[in-house]
């Protein structure tokens, strides 16, 4: 993958902080109980409250599926998101599946910077920021793989190179990525056509717009 700056700037922050949802969710040493309660995913990890107020911190990899809301989240393990201007590695993580079946599409929220502190490491900023990275994977690849795009257009050169073998078989999908009419906005939506083998149909309302670099 080619790091270039404008792949590296896939980053969207999220205009608000995710709240606890009512939700579900498997743990990996007992597929047989279902657990309930409030719900968030933090950092890759699944943060729960149950009835009685009890509240507990999972770790990825104890996880077998949750869902939170009505968004569905898997543990993806060694994928990579953009640190800075380069990348890290991430061992395990939730990831919420944006659509599945030929291929995956996951995204993976993470935060950076801290209270009191912006994310450029200055004091006095606005606090930590929610971060997203998308992913997709194949049903024969052990990790997924980390979609580059561009920052503010969501889309871009690397975008469209890494992108394109995956949908070979669908050119009209194809001719649709190479004229620049897919992006983050509506990613879900190309990957569902592919996933149906259905025509692609714009959503009516696309996905969260491009953010505003926090400070």
């Amino acid at each position: 993958m080619k790091k270039t700056l404008s792949s590296l700037l896939l980053l969207l922050p999220l205009l608000a902080a995710a709240q606890a949802e009512p939700g579900t969710y498997l743990l990996v040493d007992n597929r047989q109980v279902v657990y309930h309660g409030k719900l968030k995913i933090v950092n890759g990890e699944l943060r729960a409250r149950d009835d009685g107020g009890k509240r507990q911190v999972w770790k990825p990899d104890e996880v077998y599926w949750a869902r939170v809301g009505t968004q569905p989240y898997l543990p993806e393990k060694d994928f990579q998101i953009p640190n800075a201007l380069s990348f890290r590695p991430v061992a395990y993580g939730l990831a919420a599946v944006l659509d599945s079946g030929r291929l995956t599409l996951l995204r993976y929220d993470y935060e950076v910077g801290g209270p009191g502190m912006g994310t450029n490491g200055s004091m006095g900023g606005m606090g930590s920021t929610t971060l997203s990275a998308y992913l997709l994977q194949l049903p024969t690849e052990e990790s997924a793989q980390l979609i580059p795009m561009n920052y503010y257009s969501g889309k871009g050169a690397d975008f469209k190179a890494m992108l394109a073998p995956y949908f070979a078989s669908r050119p009209d999908l194809v001719q649709l990525l190479e004229k620049g009419e897919i992006s983050r906005r509506n990613l879900a939506a190309f990957v569902h056509a592919f996933n149906t083998k259905q025509p692609f149909v714009a959503p009516r309302y696309p996905g969260p717009p491009a953010g505003v670099i926090q400070d």
